[in-house]
């Protein structure tokens, strides 16, 4: 008989725990989680459009430039991208490749 009231006792104590723990989580933490993590994938779909719109320009001036494939390129994006036309884009790093021959 005092194995299963200790058991009840414990089992008991650990649902209480975790139940507050986990009230006391989403109460304190939750704002502070959101606010860390929001920002870190909140702006993945504007990064991954930008990624898109570069894939495909970089691989227009491929077979339009004679791009050297011996070198290696960098292209850095500004948060501008989202706001320009495409074609804006696409002449611009366009003249810039062609730059470099």
């Amino acid at each position: 008989l005092g194995k299963w009231i200790g058991t009840l006792i414990v089992v008991l104590g650990l649902s209480i725990g975790a139940t507050f723990l986990y009230m006391f989580g989403n109460f304190f933490l939750k704002d502070l989680v959101r606010e860390k993590f929001l920002n870190k994938f909140g702006n993945a779909v504007k990064r991954n459009k930008i990624k898109r719109r570069l894939k495909n320009i970089i691989n227009e001036a491929v077979k339009q430039i004679s791009i050297k494939f011996n070198y290696s390129y960098l292209v850095i994006a500004k948060s501008s991208m989202l706001d320009n036309d495409y074609t804006n884009i696409k002449e611009t790093l366009f003249q810039e490749l062609k730059k470099i021959k």
